[in-house]
């Protein structure tokens, strides 16, 4: 019979939507003393692209960002028969939408060719205006836009959430179990506070966080060991890229590497908390973590002597 030991922990995932209120999650995160997880708001440009998607994009219709100016150009493709016989396709500029410090502005260049490779671009010193014959056509669409953009001023996207819940489990020594994150262990020391965390999603209709207690197995043990291993060591490394980048700097300064400990100093202990939780060993994880550290400690040292 297969080795049984007692519950150590849990499964969590999540599923989430677009329309989470900024500021009920802002304050949800708030009320259990995590607001520091808590995403920003959600950008005006981020907000207006959203928007533009909504309600312009379609199979022959695309958005495409305006270099040096805080706006999209809604661009069709037709369809144009060419010389050879055969069909090509033209980019047409529908119009501009631009934001600016009164809110979003639209400008129009109707009819004009775009190459496909390059990027959107129009004379900025000839703006048309809604009052043009650009509004005639696309008046109701541009209203359309305004309305969507107000309602997604007020909202997270679900990765900014995604990104707040993977930053908790990590504060809570969850590891993910997929390489990719969306699904992850949970100790069960961290139980009541990530119960806390799904209470606050779970105010937005369509966003759940599913938590399983299970009694874990031989092969459950030998999954949570690899995600933990697999996890830390893949964060060991980043650490190690960036520390040739942090020594490179001119205003390369003690405080920045002892940052980079206390977070080695987190790893250390997940390492040495999950040995304990599922009898485990994890001995060259822990080496790593020491090299790693060990590291960062020298270049500490060198740092203080610059200074």
């Amino acid at each position: 019979m297969e080795k049984q030991v007692p519950i150590k922990g849990r499964f969590t995932t999540w599923t989430l939507t677009n329309t989470t209120p900024v500021e009920a999650f802002q304050k949800g995160l708030a009320a259990i003393d995590l607001e520091r997880f808590a995403p920003d708001e959600v950008s005006r440009l981020k907000a207006l692209r959203s928007s533009l998607q909504k309600v312009c994009a379609r199979g022959d219709r695309l958005v495409r960002p305006l270099p040096q100016r805080r706006g999209y150009a809604i661009v069709s493709e037709r369809s144009k028969s060419n010389v050879a016989g055969g069909d090509s396709i033209e980019h047409h500029v529908d119009y501009h939408s631009v934001l600016g410090d009164n809110g979003i502005s639209f400008e129009s260049d109707l009819g004009t060719p775009v190459d496909a490779d390059t990027t959107v671009w129009r004379d900025p010193t000839v703006p048309l205006t809604e009052e043009e014959t650009a509004a005639q056509t696309y008046g109701d669409e541009w209203r359309l836009v305004r309305n969507e953009f107000a309602r997604q001023i007020d909202l997270l996207p679900s990765d900014a959430v995604a990104g707040s819940l993977t930053k908790i489990v990590d504060w809570l020594h969850g590891v993910p179990i997929r390489p990719t994150g969306g699904v992850y262990w949970i100790p069960d020391s961290s139980a009541a506070k990530w119960a806390q965390v799904s209470a606050v999603i779970a105010r937005t209709p369509g966003c759940e966080v599913f938590c399983a207690r299970t009694v874990v197995d031989d092969e459950g043990t030998r999954m949570v060991n690899v995600a933990l291993v697999n996890s830390v060591s893949k964060e060991l490394d980043s650490l190690t890229a960036e520390f040739a980048q942090i020594a490179s700097r001119p205003n390369n300064r003690e405080s920045t590497w002892e940052k980079k400990r206390d977070r080695i100093e987190r790893l250390r202990k997940r390492a040495v908390g999950y040995e304990a939780m599922l009898g485990i060993t994890v001995s060259d994880l822990k080496a790593k973590i020491e090299e790693v550290d060990g590291a960062a400690a020298v270049a500490a040292f060198a740092a203080q002597k610059k200074s």
